[in-house]
């Protein structure tokens, strides 16, 4: 491994694939500022190539990050010697996408002092796990822009820089407790509940710490949403009443919307609090309709149509 960091290298055209270089690999990425897809993968790779979590791996290279910085400070690495690694070796041996430089300040500084997860990757996570596991509910990208928006002021890029940059953002081979974890640490260092897409996710593969808040937030949007679509009943039943052709139609529309909700709460495990009260008021909607359209058939059976 320590060869690939010399000056007197020769410009490598590939390493051998294993987890020390995938390491290695990770290590200069993160240093001249690239924290980017390409960083993920890496550190993933180094994880699954050495039997380690993902956790074990960030702990090692925020330990080899200040040597690194110190041996390229004091000239027993020169920068130079980057090059060859993160636009040719690092790429052609564990299929990532060529390091972007974060430029000379970020060159110089030591990775060291970032204390939170990436920005970018943050907001990759947000939106990746939004794809993966679509809530398809009006407004539900909120937790996801709210990210990009965050995490694009924290890196000092436009809002649009940054949803571009994460578009193509996949976290790898990593377990889904894995993304959801990292999710929750953003979450925390953001301040932005983790996304409806980690709320199902968690649904179907088993739930992890932290996720409440998202569920929180999800299920009171579902809720709320439910709320506004849910229908005064007296007026169904008047317009039973007076049209029950015309309202029969209408109450199968809004019976399928609430059904709806009441299954995206269902997926998303939201608790009893927001879920009891709707099943019970959509009980009462539906008993209180079919009782007033029973009433409209006796009433065409004697009368003939009246509307």
């Amino acid at each position: 491994m320590s060869a690939m960091l010399f000056p007197a290298a020769p410009a490598l055209a590939q390493v051998e694939p294993t987890a020390d270089n995938a390491l290695t690999c990770a290590l200069i990425y993160g240093y001249i500022g690239d924290r980017g897809p390409a960083y993920q993968q890496l550190v993933t790779t180094a994880a699954r190539l050495g039997q380690r979590s993902e956790s074990d791996v960030r702990a090692d290279l925020t330990a080899r990050e200040p040597r690194l910085d110190a041996a390229v400070s004091d000239g027993r690495i020169e920068l130079a010697s980057f090059d060859s690694l993160v636009s040719n070796a690092c790429p052609k041996t564990f299929g990532v996408a060529a390091a972007t430089r974060g430029g000379a300040a970020a060159a110089r500084t030591p990775v060291a002092v970032v204390t939170g997860p990436d920005p970018v990757q943050c907001a990759g996570i947000y939106r990746w796990l939004d794809a993966k596991y679509p809530p398809n509910a009006w407004g539900s990208t909120w937790a996801g822009d709210e990210m990009v928006r965050r995490a694009a002021s924290a890196a000092g890029m436009s809002y649009a820089d940054m949803d571009r940059r994460v578009g193509s953002y996949s976290p790898g081979t990593t377990s889904v407790s894995a993304q959801l974890d990292l999710a929750v640490q953003c979450q925390t260092a953001f301040d932005t509940p983790v996304p409806p897409g980690a709320v199902l996710a968690a649904a179907q593969n088993g739930d992890r710490p932290g996720i409440a808040r998202g569920r929180n937030h999800y299920c009171t949007a579902l809720s709320n949403d439910y709320d506004k679509n849910f229908p005064d009943i007296s007026g169904i039943e008047w317009a039973i009443a007076n049209n029950p052709q015309s309202a029969g139609d209408r109450v199968l529309k809004v019976m399928d919307t609430l059904k709806w909700y009441l299954d995206a709460m269902g997926n998303a495990d939201c608790p009893a609090e927001f879920v009891e009260p709707r099943v019970n008021a959509f009980g009462e909607f539906t008993n209180r309709a079919t009782n007033a359209v029973n009433q409209a058939k006796q009433r065409l059976e004697r009368e003939g149509p009246w509307w």
